[in-house]
């Protein structure tokens, strides 16, 4: 891989049959996409097996360094190993669905995109193999592409923003869709509400039912969601509050483009886009619509070749981007790159090739009788910063609740848990509720085990929860150290294992680790207490809430709550608690009652 080139100011090339594609992928997902078409020109051909047909071939392979992921997102290296390992799995196997026309007729082909992906742990690097099919679409640019710069694209933190702007900035071209643009010059773009959640990913073309219809010739968009197994957002307001306006705010506030939405009809069928572009790349647009692609592509293949016989080796993306900036002119091109291997052959010392050459073909050094050879670095960010304007950076204060439900989400990805569209909201507006901390929150995902059967957002709420039950006692005042010698800490453990069997029929066993937690935990509220006393009384409420016909499946968490707020009186509705003094008081066995819990909490729809 090159490791010249700097990847904070690359763009890719993304062939707009897989922007339009439909899929549901997660935000890591799209940037191993991302970063595999930019470094196409890095891939090479090796024989591997199959995962979709067994067979062993020679299938194109590319390497990708978990540094370059966490380096685009502008985040921690180590964070970045594991949300790319826990990604992995499913970015392998997962399909969209691209768009085929044919006599007039639309109709959509499932492929993978990836064949395999496999994660090397040893220099925390990524093999991808490339499906055969998706080669087709990923080198022939048959129906156009859209370059897109790479750390706009890595600074999306939902799926949903960066395939709303990915779409909406490939109709932003004047040669293609310039009769779309009103008298103000902007690009106005229509979707059908049911087609938009379809491209977003909020109905997962990857279900039985909507891939059978996608399927067919000319499908009904409307037809496949009203089919879906999974429906989500199908009221307005709550696609609007929790996906779209959250998806715009992202792109306006950190892209090219600036984009604002109306709607047709009382009960909303259609979606329509004005989009205009912050920075007009009109110069780029001029220089295209002066050759035809073929012809641009040629002419770089053409270049290549003459440069690399003078051993300046740039990649097709950089020589591409040369030809554009020359707008075509080939004797432009042809003296200036004569003057840089003039400069080469004299022992000049060049830093980039590619940035001089793109000051050389700006200034035209060759006619201008500059023959400037000092380059500053930063030459192909500046000429990128002059259609890309720079992001909007965070301000130094307390997080908003849509920056805490990204958190959510992103933890969520680490542990390869896909939330559907607003669920992070929820799961925030819930806790929020019961005063715990996002930073308890972020926690407790990040302790769920690797194979967890926490799928979806119920067991997840429960799961943080009892977590927090479990170790919000670590936010409360410290109190003052008291210590057991190991002897006695046993004999207590031996004595608290044995009670609770005892006084729950053998319904709670606990384990020497939980005895010592629960030890720990009575010291902290009365180093003298009597403990015989504590453990018979706590053995007795927690017996008596299962006797009571509840379900508790966090014994520990129970326990630990009730050392904290002691039960006095159990009535039919539930058990009175006592007044506490400690911050604790917002769990109780209540927390921990999953059948109330699942009736009253987890259906609750939220906040509109």
């Amino acid at each position: 891989m090159d490791s010249s080139f700097e990847l904070q100011t690359q763009s890719v090339r993304v062939p707009n049959q897989i922007i339009e594609a439909k899929r549901r992928t997660s935000i890591i997902e799209e940037q191993i996409m991302w970063l595999s078409m930019a470094h196409l020109d890095d891939a090479y051909y090796k024989k591997v097996t199959s995962t979709a047909t067994g067979v062993e071939n020679k299938m194109l392979v590319l390497d990708l360094k978990v540094k370059e992921f966490a380096e685009l997102a502008e985040k921690d290296v180590d964070s970045y190993y594991r949300k790319i390992k826990n990604a992995v799995p499913g970015a392998a196997k997962r399909q969209m669905a691209i768009k085929k026309v044919e006599n007039g007729h639309t109709s959509y082909k499932y492929q993978q995109f990836f064949d395999n992906i496999v994660y090397n742990d040893g220099d925390a690097s990524i093999t991808v193999t490339f499906a055969v099919g998706i080669q087709d679409y990923i080198f022939s640019m048959a129906s156009g592409f859209t370059p897109l710069a790479l750390r706009v694209l890595f600074k999306f933190t939902k799926p949903w923003s960066s395939r709303l702007y990915e779409n909406l900035r490939s109709h932003c071209y004047e040669k293609k869709y310039g009769h779309n643009r009103d008298k103000d010059g902007k690009y106005i773009i229509r979707y059908s509400y049911s087609d938009l959640k379809l491209t977003l990913g909020i109905i997962d073309p990857e279900d039985k039912a909507v891939q059978s219809i996608l399927q067919e010739r000319d499908p009904d968009f409307e037809e496949a969601e009203n089919k879906a197994t999974e429906v989500k957002y199908t009221d307005w307001t709550d696609f609007r509050r929790h996906v779209l306006e959250p998806s715009i705010k992202e792109i306006n506030s950190g892209t090219d483009i600036f984009v604002s939405y109306d709607t047709v009809g009382r009960k909303v069928s259609t979606v329509i886009f004005t989009v205009e572009l912050i920075q007009p790349d009109e110069d780029i647009l001029k220089k295209q619509s002066k050759m035809s692609e073929e012809e641009a592509n040629e002419m770089t293949a053409n270049l290549m070749i003459e440069l690399s016989k003078a051993a300046i080796n740039l990649t097709f993306k950089e020589t591409l981007q040369l030809v554009n900036l020359a707008e075509g002119d080939a004797n432009l091109l042809k003296r200036n790159i004569d003057l840089l291997i003039k400069n080469v052959e004299n022992g000049v010392e060049i830093d980039s090739y590619y940035g001089w050459l793109s000051s050389a073909i700006k200034q035209d050094y060759a006619r201008s009788g500059n023959e400037q050879t000092e380059f500053v670095m930063n030459t192909f960010d500046e000429q990128l910063n002059e259609y890309v304007p720079n992001v909007v950076e965070e301000n130094d204060v307390e997080k908003s609740d849509i920056e805490k439900a990204n958190m959510i989400m992103e933890a969520c990805f680490d542990q390869d848990i896909l939330l559907s569209p607003g669920e992070e909201d929820e799961i925030l507006d819930f806790c929020q509720q019961r005063d715990i901390e996002i930073n308890l929150i972020i926690d407790a995902i990040g302790e769920i085990p690797s194979g967890s059967d926490i799928k979806d957002k119920n067991v997840l709420v429960k799961h943080i929860l009892s977590y927090a039950a479990t170790h919000k006692a670590g936010t409360d005042d410290e109190v003052e150290e008291f210590e057991l010698d190991p002897e006695h800490l046993r004999t207590l453990a031996a004595k608290c294992k044995r009670i609770f069997i005892s006084l729950t029929g053998g319904a709670v066993k606990l384990k020497y680790g939980e005895c010592v937690l629960i030890i720990n935990d009575i010291v902290a509220q009365n180093p003298k207490c009597d403990f015989d006393s504590e453990f018979g009384r706590l053995a007795q409420d927690i017996n008596s809430y299962l006797q009571s016909g509840h379900n508790v499946r966090d014994y520990i968490a129970f326990i630990r709550s009730d050392i904290r707020q002691p039960y006095v009186d159990r009535g039919v509705k539930g058990i009175k608690k006592q007044a506490s003094n400690n911050s604790f008081n917002n769990f109780s066995q209540r927390d921990f009652d999953y059948d109330a819990f699942e009736a009253q909490i987890i259906q609750k729809k939220p906040k509109k």
